[in-house]
């Protein structure tokens, strides 16, 4: 039944187990995903008594991305944190494979989030303002060669945006 996350995990070399403390604080280890059990779902935890966690909700991440963060490659899988025979295992309950189009679910779950955010404290959003072109210019027209003298000139304190 969980062929599919097997699949995905076996792409990493290793995964990020998140469980809950007694405070319901989380705590992260890393897990070897070679241990996940495609027929079950169970994932061996090797939690510590020091730990203190408790069974309830859990998480398991694994990405991968190059030496420059591109090619990011992630998966999580969704589950709980359980007590079986003197130890813990993490037991899946959902897993969605990625979208190739997880970047711009991002971007329009991010823009929706911040929208929510501002509503419930009645914000408003602010638009970005731009230097008017006829200015930035006309200020360039004056010294061309001196880039430093531009920026001082469009930039000059006590003057607005407005005024620019």
């Amino acid at each position: 039944m969980w062929a599919e996350a097997a699949k995905w995990l076996g792409k990493f070399d290793e995964a990020v187990l998140t469980v809950l403390d007694t405070d319901g604080y989380p705590v992260s280890i890393r897990v070897d995903p070679r241990n996940y059990d495609v027929t079950t779902g169970r994932l061996p935890a090797p939690l510590t008594s020091t730990l203190h966690v408790v069974d309830g909700p859990a998480n398991l991440l694994s990405h991968s991305h190059d030496e420059k963060l591109w090619h990011l490659n992630a998966i999580q899988i969704k589950g709980r944190l359980k007590s079986r025979d003197g130890g813990w295992e993490f037991q899946t309950t959902n897993f969605d494979a990625p979208s190739k189009l997880v970047f711009f679910q991002f971007l329009a779950n991010a823009r929706t989030a911040a929208q929510k955010y501002l509503d419930k404290r009645g914000l408003q959003r602010h638009r970005s303002i731009g230097l008017p072109s006829r200015r930035f210019n006309a200020v360039r027209a004056r010294d061309d060669s001196n880039p430093m003298a531009t920026f001082r000139a469009l930039f000059r304190p006590g003057v607005t945006f407005a005024e620019r």
